[in-house]
């Protein structure tokens, strides 16, 4: 049965939500919920400009990281750090937040 009441980070069951190799520096969001814009990875929205200013610091070319998955993978492990978020779920008291929540109220 599905509680229409709890909202899951996209990413709570896939085997990526916790780094699984050698981690110096590890990068923390807060939540990315699964009614949301459906993104590849952490951080993916077009308007966010992590993986971009990536690119540009070790001189990547333009979108080299854009909806590719195992370039993102390759370079944290090679560089040693990973990303995830620090909220696995929510829990609505209020059904009026879910807009919000699930990115129609608020940019990132």
């Amino acid at each position: 049965m599905i509680n229409e009441n709890i909202i899951e980070h996209q990413f709570v069951k896939s085997k990526f939500f916790l780094p699984t190799w050698k981690v110096k520096t590890l990068v923390l969001g807060t939540f990315n919920p699964s009614c949301g814009e459906i993104t590849n990875y952490f951080y993916g929205r077009c308007r966010n400009k992590f993986w971009r200013t990536l690119e540009e610091n070790h001189d990547l070319d333009y979108m080299w990281f854009q909806n590719n998955f195992e370039r993102k993978i390759m370079f944290m492990k090679h560089n040693e750090f990973g990303c995830t978020d620090i909220i696995k779920s929510v829990e609505l008291t209020d059904k009026s937040y879910k807009n919000e929540i699930c990115g129609k109220g608020c940019s990132d």
